[in-house]
């Protein structure tokens, strides 16, 4: 339609999906797409410039990168995507978009055909691990765009996840230390538990004072005699005294 020429129809697919089924903003999109091509021919880098994409060459690089655990591949295809201006926003959604139809395809042959991953790539890696790598990024590129530095803060993230091996490797030799640590402490207090059983316990009755009772020494005189006859038996003592 008015002699507008797309160079194939991906392209053309590409701004329908921009335009979110609104026919007035994808033709505004047309619009803003035709402003910079010439001769209304309009080509990849025509139409992701216009849109602020990524190009499909520098976004296979990172998504490749991604899934290969590669840090200096992230690098290398971010700095590209820095030099061709696009759109933080939509380049990230870019990225987004792309593990989330892989994760929807998990189970059918759409992946292979349809991805820009490369393939043998996707088959080295588990389900579980593309489902961490789409949460982490999410999360990550949430807070990263709205940041004081976005280019700065989406690289970080893009490494995060490409040293993720790393990463959970560092997490779990941490978390075997740390219950090494545990058990040995655990059997040292069952040690030191059991010589307390088997050591000897004093135990030391409790002293009762003893009283001592001294008798004073009494003088041998005959009254002394009477006095304690009398303490005995007062009648014998009575006879005593009278001389009986």
């Amino acid at each position: 339609a008015e002699n507008i020429n797309f160079s194939n129809d991906d392209l053309i697919t590409e701004l329908s999906k921009h335009g979110k089924g609104s026919v007035r903003d994808t033709l505004s999109l047309l619009d803003q797409v035709l402003s910079l091509s010439n001769d209304r021919n309009i080509n990849e880098d025509v139409l992701l410039m216009s849109l602020g994409l990524a190009k499909t060459t520098s976004l296979k690089l990172l998504l490749d990168s991604i899934v290969d655990g590669n840090k200096a591949g992230c690098i290398e295809a971010f700095k590209h995507v820095q030099d061709e201006n696009v759109d933080l926003e939509k380049f990230v959604l870019q990225i987004l978009d792309t593990f989330f139809n892989i994760i929807e395809s998990l189970d059918t042959s759409k992946i292979a055909n349809e991805t820009l991953i490369d393939s043998g790539l996707l088959e080295k890696i588990s389900a579980s691990e593309l489902l961490w790598i789409y949460e982490v990024m999410a999360k990550d590129f949430e807070w990263a765009v709205k940041s004081i530095d976005p280019e700065k803060m989406i690289l970080f993230a893009l490494i995060k996840v490409s040293l993720r091996h790393e990463i959970m490797n560092t997490a779990s030799t941490t978390l075997e230390v740390k219950k090494k640590i545990i058990e040995e402490k655990r059997v040292e207090v069952h040690q030191q538990a059991a010589v307390q059983q088997l050591e000897p316990v004093e135990v030391t009755a409790p002293i009762e004072p003893v009283t001592i009772e001294v008798t004073p020494k009494i003088e041998k005189t005959w009254g002394n005699f009477v006095k304690y006859v009398m303490n005995l038996h007062k009648t014998i003592a009575a006879n005593l005294e009278r001389g009986n």
